[in-house]
């Protein structure tokens, strides 16, 4: 087998691993994504103010494409096309 192929044949390996890697990366830095846009003025949210980011960015949302779930129904998505 060739070079390319062999390269060919390994990259989705590598692009899953390094999709791991920074998904929990991500994971372990402390706070969630209002808190790391907002700095310190997002203690000066209301409840409600920070339940309608978290429905903006889709945070609160069970089936996210963080979770397992969401990357089951995507994964079904993909492998569903012809």
């Amino acid at each position: 087998m060739n070079y390319l192929a062999r390269r060919l044949m390994t990259f989705p390996l590598v692009m899953l691993g390094v999709s791991i890697l920074v998904f929990v990366s991500i994971r372990l830095v402390p706070g969630d994504a209002i808190t790391a846009m907002l700095g310190t003025e997002a203690g000066l949210l209301t409840p409600d103010q920070r339940a309608a980011l978290e429905a903006y960015f889709g945070i609160d949302q069970a089936g996210s494409p963080s979770t397992g779930a969401g990357l089951r129904v995507r994964f079904r998505a993909i492998s569903a096309c012809p």
